[in-house]
């Protein structure tokens, strides 16, 4: 552990940024400064960010047993995701009876409270129409039909997928499938 510390504490100041700790918290900072004693660990920089771990979601989803609070940034999301101790969202606080704006496609949707679950009150429309008569497939573009192949019936009633599309081609139960970013496909315990 000392060859360690001894090692980190030469690559920080060979890079310019001092290293400090006193008995409650640690700081990386370029001026040397103290760390405040209200944070475990203090990053103070005028020309650098943070950057935390960046994975997909499928690795994400491998993090063996994540702890309450972990953040990592969702390279497919494009997105700070934390876990909240039962699934994984994004870190930006949402209230449930807000109106959700998905960034991919700019729509908007009413959510509503039902219990003390959260769930979108219309039906979702993403993704690019494709006749009644062709067959979505497994191609990195999220494909929707529209009642009668007309574009209006998905303005006024959303979009209609196949199983395999929604799930975006896996069978794990609850993933977030074509739903935005902090929402996932419900799994049958949350239907009953």
């Amino acid at each position: 552990m000392k060859n360690f510390t001894k090692l980190f504490l030469a690559a920080c100041l060979i890079t310019g940024f001092a290293f400090s700790v006193n008995a409650q918290s640690v700081g990386i900072n370029a001026d040397g400064s103290d760390p405040n004693a209200s944070a475990m660990l203090d990053v103070s920089s005028t020309t650098k960010g943070f950057l935390p771990p960046r994975m997909t979601t499928a690795q994400r989803n491998l993090i063996s047993s994540p702890a309450e609070g972990l953040v990592i940034y969702n390279t497919d999301e494009k997105t700070l995701n934390i876990y909240n101790g039962d699934s994984w969202g994004f870190i930006i606080p949402f209230f449930c009876g807000q109106t959700l704006s998905d960034p991919r496609d700019g729509k908007n949707y009413a959510t509503v409270q039902i219990g003390t679950q959260c769930w979108m009150a219309q039906n979702l429309n993403v993704g690019t129409r494709i006749d009644g008569t062709a067959t979505q497939a497994n191609n990195g573009t999220i494909e929707k039909y529209c009642y009668s192949d007309n574009d209006a019936n998905c303005t006024t009633y959303g979009g209609l997928y196949q199983w395999d599309e929604m799930m975006q081609y896996t069978t794990t139960q609850g993933v977030q499938g074509i739903c935005p970013t902090g929402w996932h496909l419900p799994v049958d315990a949350e239907w009953t």
